[in-house]
């Protein structure tokens, strides 16, 4: 088989985090990597036996790479993008998209003249537990969703306390940097949101962005939601639930177990290590690949980045007004 040749811009956490989760799919080539930090870089090129470049311009002028796996921070994602659009690459970003809509709408216009794939890294889809909530309503058992809601609460201080993830116009905040995946599942579950409502406070010990923060959402099929985030729990919790016309599904996010249950006493449940989906990361990078070699579809690509993006920044702008209803664009 034909392998697609693909550069990595970032070798950072993430960069190598998807290299590792490329490694096993067998239509992809790691051909490079590129980062500020020529240690990392170098590093990654010797673990997984590829090329070394002393930037990422360097990597893109290499005819031979067909396309780029963009794994830095958000505030890098625009130049690096449209650089890599220019030099006739695929793009597969990692999230957020961008800091801005103008910035996401920049991009894929760029990607559409350019005729190439445009995918963003909105993993959450397709670990095990939110693929399979998505599975079951589907199938209609439970009727139609009526109302969300979604809590993600850690504590991760030291993370977002130093380096760029500290300003939240180098990172996106909070809502941006790492709830842009709570926002693009809920909208693939209930559809586009129309209008937010957030209140939440600053925390000194993160920066100039918010610790915690809570949202309502009203969507444009009728749905209702609440999102609470927090980086500042020290108990921590996952947990969704989704109430429906017929009765109700509820799952644990990253781990634990799934259940729903109808009004007539229908009932299932499923645990995560049960559910049998593949890694979430090599699938989406699979899916990249597929749909630049054979024009497979893919689970979601960089128009779900915008809206994603577009529904982070209403909560932003709400959230800055003290929770002013602000409408998503």
């Amino acid at each position: 088989m034909n392998k697609l040749k693909v550069g990595w811009i970032g070798a950072g956490g993430i960069g190598r985090h998807l290299a590792a989760s490329a490694k096993p799919v067998e239509e992809i080539e790691i051909a490079g990597f590129a980062d500020v930090e020529r240690a990392a870089a170098e590093k990654a090129a010797n673990d997984f036996g590829a090329a070394l470049y002393d930037d990422w311009q360097s990597l893109l002028k290499e005819e031979s790479i067909q396309a780029v796996v963009i794994a830095t921070p958000p505030f890098a994602h625009l130049d690096q993008v449209m650089s890599a659009l220019m030099a006739k690459k695929h793009v597969f970003c990692e999230k957020p998209l961008a800091l801005s809509v103008a910035d996401c709408e920049t991009m894929i216009q760029a990607a559409d003249q350019a005729n190439k794939t445009f995918m963003v890294g909105q993993v959450l889809r397709l670990f095990p537990l939110f693929y399979k909530s998505k599975e079951i309503l589907d199938s209609g058992i439970l009727g139609k969703p009526q109302s969300l809601f979604i809590r993600r609460a850690g504590l991760a201080i030291e993370l977002f306390s130093q380096g760029w993830r500290a300003k939240r116009e180098l990172g996106g905040g909070l809502i941006l940097e790492t709830n842009v995946h709570e926002l693009d599942y809920a909208r693939w579950i209930a559809g586009e949101v129309q209008q937010v409502c957030v209140l939440g406070r600053h925390d000194s010990r993160l920066g100039d962005y918010e610790g915690f923060w809570q949202g309502l959402f009203w969507f444009d099929t009728g749905v209702t939601g609440a999102i609470e985030s927090s980086l500042i729990d020290p108990l921590g919790e996952y947990s969704v639930r989704i109430q429906c016309e017929k009765g109700s599904l509820t799952h644990g996010g990253f781990g634990g177990s799934l259940r729903w249950k109808t009004y007539d006493g229908q009932e299932g449940a499923v645990e995560a290590k049960d559910v049998g989906t593949p890694d979430p990361y090599t699938w989406e990078l699979r899916a990249f690949a597929r749909h630049v070699m054979f024009g497979e579809p893919m689970p979601f690509d960089a128009r779900d980045g915008r809206q994603a993006v577009a529904l982070g920044c209403a909560c932003i702008e709400s959230l800055d007004q003290g929770g002013a209803m602000v409408k998503v664009n």
